[in-house]
């Protein structure tokens, strides 16, 4: 069962990959951190006609917010598009059944994969040599971590979603909505705290809604008068918090989806073959809460 499992979700990896409108979405992506990183070189250069362009803070608050979309995008891609990914599945392995656990688990590294093809070139562009010979700032370290808790973040939003799948009869776009509303709530949230409380002073800048005024006409000020890079060790429990919280999420939905995959085996065998002791009752209704999917 535990190869079994490893096989599917590393297959279900690679077909969650060759999704073109997932690397459309990271092209995309990519060109936009590019613009932004050439606007910046040449108007410190003085050769942008739009002037020196965005400041060094704005810049990487705004190219991590290009990440963030996309990691969204991308969970949502790998979520909302199961249907074709089992209709992939069913032509290239007909003989092998789908694993609805495996394509649930697949979303997760098919994010990270994504994330980090726009995010260590990003870092590389963006290392700032002169901020840590002069204060001592790493901005690679910064980027790193603003990005590990808003993908968390992200993770929890992704459970969340296949939680209500599983449990709800929700359809599953109404699903991922209602997810994606929570992980909205707490990105505003974590900014509103971080600019009336100075003890989350420094998470001020891991979401984008800290540039949204900005931007948006009557948006909230949320944007604190002095920007700090680094995030101390004092806010390790915000790291392990939500990787606690994701971990606790993932467990909510596995079984369930576990429990239909083993169901829908069953059922695709043959009536001499099936397993004795099975409840037709408790078959059904897994049948019914799979087929909403």
């Amino acid at each position: 069962m535990k190869g079994s499992l490893l096989s599917d979700l590393e297959r279900l990896i690679v077909l969650q990959l060759k999704n073109r409108f997932l690397w459309m979405l990271i092209g995309i992506s990519a060109l936009l951190i590019l613009q932004l990183t050439m606007l910046k070189i040449n108007g410190e250069k003085g050769l942008s006609p739009y002037g020196p362009g965005l400041s060094t803070f704005d810049l990487l608050a705004t190219l991590m917010f290009i990440i963030e979309g996309a990691t969204v995008g991308v969970m949502l891609l790998t979520l909302l598009a199961e249907p074709a990914l089992k209709e992939a599945w069913e032509k290239r392995w007909p003989d092998r059944p789908f694993n609805r656990l495996a394509a649930g688990l697949s979303s997760t590294p098919t994010q990270f994969i994504a994330a980090l093809a726009l995010l260590i070139p990003m870092i590389y562009l963006h290392r700032y040599p002169e901020l840590s010979a002069a204060q001592g700032i790493s901005i690679p370290l910064t980027l790193l971590q603003r990005w590990l808790l808003a993908f968390l973040t992200i993770q929890v939003a992704t459970n969340l979603t296949l939680v209500l799948r599983w449990f709800t009869p929700l359809p599953r776009w109404l699903c991922a909505l209602g997810a994606m509303c929570l992980y909205w709530g707490f990105g505003y949230w974590l900014t509103l705290q971080s600019f009336v409380d100075d003890r989350f002073m420094r998470l001020n800048d891991v979401f984008f809604y800290n540039q949204l005024s900005r931007h948006i006409s009557g948006f909230p000020e949320l944007m604190r008068g002095s920007v700090t890079l680094d995030i101390h060790k004092d806010f390790q429990g915000w790291f392990l918090g939500l990787l606690g919280v994701a971990v606790l999420t993932n467990l909510l939905w596995i079984p369930r989806a576990a429990l239909a995959d083993d169901s829908a085996g069953r059922r695709s065998k043959k009536p001499s073959e099936a397993e004795p002791g099975g409840s037709v009752g408790e078959d059904a209704a897994v049948e019914s809460d799979a087929g909403r999917g």
